[in-house]
């Protein structure tokens, strides 16, 4: 059986349409679309282990719009434009790390 630490999950899903696509939403003022972050809550709260632990420590959707978080940082909305990274790397980063760092 692995650690305990070991069995955490991140889950990303790329979304590429917005709650509402029209030529003067275009950009970083896009919204996510609720079921897209509804299903980032479910994945969050059902994925479990053979043991029946939660094992899914934070979930995002990756889409064109701006950064939204949700459930105290469980779940985001992160920004992902081809040829700007920076504005995801700038999200990315600190999760990352975290699930990276050993106990």
């Amino acid at each position: 059986m692995l650690p305990k630490r070991l069995q955490t999950v991140y889950f990303f899903d790329p979304k590429y349409k917005l709650y509402s696509e029209t030529q003067d939403n275009l950009g970083n003022q896009g919204k996510p679309k609720a079921a897209d972050i509804q299903k980032m809550h479910t994945y969050h709260d059902a994925i479990q282990d053979r043991t029946g632990n939660q094992v899914v420590q934070y979930a995002a959707i990756l889409y064109p719009g701006s950064y939204k978080s949700y459930s105290g940082g469980e779940i985001e909305a992160l920004p992902a434009y081809p040829g700007n990274e920076a504005k995801l790397q700038q999200h990315l980063y600190p999760v990352l790390e975290n699930a990276l760092t050993v106990v």
